[in-house]
């Protein structure tokens, strides 16, 4: 079996914006502990445009998992994406 590869990736964000249709990235804002926020290009992709991006190359999407915070009132929502590299024959 190839290797593993496994990361998160944000669903939805805190202003309750979901995810891209389209493989393209969009500015979001992200905080590091108590400093100002501070925009980012990322890619906030679909479940299944994750997968068809690492199909692509050559992994195979073992699970997509989706997360949300643990306060009710909290609308972000993160992806757990696990995959392994497809083994060539």
């Amino acid at each position: 079996m190839g290797g593993r590869l496994v990361l998160s990736a944000l669903h939805t964000n805190l202003h309750g914006h979901g995810p891209s249709s389209v493989v393209a990235p969009r500015e979001e804002m992200i905080r590091i502990r108590r400093e100002e926020p501070i925009p980012v290009q990322m890619w906030v992709l679909t479940p299944q445009l994750w997968e068809d991006v690492l199909v692509d190359y050559a992994f195979r999407v073992e699970a997509i998992d989706l997360l949300r915070a643990p306060e009710a009132d909290n609308p972000v929502v993160v992806q757990l994406i696990r995959a392994r590299r497809a083994t060539r024959m």
